[in-house]
């Protein structure tokens, strides 16, 4: 989650830094209350960057990188391709990434 300055905060953390902004983990209980949105701008297809995830995994709770690498080698993934103005919403626990879009839309 970014912020806006680092404040340390009980159940919070660890912090770190993307592209000079302050993120930080919330606990559990506060990523469980919410939900993340992709708007697409532009039709998301196989060749646009597409969110891929591993379904159920928000159920889990926090994972450890061994836990997550078990996942990702069990379970099957799934790729949300999306028309133009396709609205994409999610829980943050959701074990998600993207690829960068290897196509230009404009």
């Amino acid at each position: 989650m970014a912020a806006r300055e680092r404040i340390d905060v009980p159940g919070y953390g660890p912090w770190t830094d993307k592209a000079g902004v302050p993120h930080v983990q919330p606990p559990v209980e506060v990523l469980e209350q919410m939900l993340a949105v992709r708007l697409h701008l532009d039709p998301c297809g196989e060749d646009n960057g597409p969110v891929r995830v591993l379904d159920g995994t928000h159920r889990l709770g926090r994972l450890t990188a061994p836990e997550v690498d078990e996942l990702r080698a069990t379970l099957s993934e799934s790729v949300c391709l999306a028309p133009e103005g396709a609205l994409l919403a999610f829980r943050p626990l959701l074990l998600h990434a993207s690829s960068p879009a290897t196509r230009r839309t404009s």
